[in-house]
């Protein structure tokens, strides 16, 4: 694979570049994986913070996952223990405790899309080739093929799916219910487990269902948990309805990176 100086950059003159990148990245600056963007030609671990560097020599450089980086955009001094979930073509999430996201070494953390909840030999089969994962369910993705096989249109869209379910279409209300469902179940372990209470939705599909959705996700997450105590209403919020999270909040943080220097 080309460095990416060469395949992408046209190097300037700059002082600092903070990079939300779409892949898991560990600390020393290896994407792990990025099937949407490089596709099956990321065959071992590939250093990118060393290509950013030698594009931009003499440039400060930070590079960090783009959920990781949407974070920040929602991290106030107020609100420094929050878990940030993206529900788009496929899921992922971050966990923030004291104002930082939760990662470990090498680069794991925010793979909640790919917890196994049907492990049934029919289950949905995910963009990683597993089976039964809550991407495969709750993803824009997952949803659309269950919504496809339900009404047996295999070319419909998402945005036909998002039209009729604010129409409150019963298949389509049915398909968005049960992705849902699933997430709400993996966003009720967090916070039984962490005692999480603020959780914030964005990713294109989740921003398209808009309010109504953001209910669904918040009433499933409460059925799940055991003594039904908690305002999970207030809990889930939507995200800002724009598609800037990932840019806004790489600047953010190495703004912040820049004020603790």
């Amino acid at each position: 694979m080309q460095r990416l100086g060469s395949e992408f950059a046209k190097p300037q003159a700059l002082e600092q570049v903070s990079v939300a990148f779409a892949g898991p990245v560990d600390e020393a600056g290896n994407v792990l994986a990025a099937p949407t963007i490089w596709g099956t030609r990321l065959a071992a671990p590939h250093p990118l913070l060393r290509d950013l560097r030698e594009a931009w020599p003499g440039a400060g450089v930070t590079l960090m996952n783009d959920v990781t980086a949407a974070g920040y955009r929602y991290l106030t001094p107020s609100s420094r223990d929050f878990c940030i979930v993206t529900v788009s073509s496929g899921i992922g999430q971050k966990v923030f405790l004291s104002g930082r996201p939760v990662v470990g070494k090498d680069g794991s953390g925010g793979e909640l899309g790919h917890l196994q909840v049907d492990d049934s030999p029919g289950a949905p089969t995910c963009e990683c080739g597993g089976r039964g994962h809550v991407g495969a369910l709750a993803s824009g993705r997952g949803v659309l093929q269950q919504a496809r096989l339900a009404v047996g249109k295999a070319q419909l869209t998402s945005a036909e799916l998002v039209s009729a379910f604010h129409r409150g279409e019963p298949w389509a209300v049915e398909a968005v219910g049960g992705g849902a469902a699933q997430l709400g179940f993996a966003l009720a372990s967090l916070h039984l487990g962490v005692g999480l209470t603020r959780f914030v939705l964005f990713g294109g599909f989740a921003l398209a269902l808009g309010e109504p959705y953001r209910a669904l996700v918040a009433r499933a997450a409460a059925v799940r948990c055991w003594d039904g105590r908690g305002d999970w209403n207030g809990w889930v919020e939507l995200g800002v309805n724009d598609d800037d999270a990932g840019l806004i909040g790489a600047g953010l943080a190495l703004a912040r990176e820049e004020g603790a220097r």
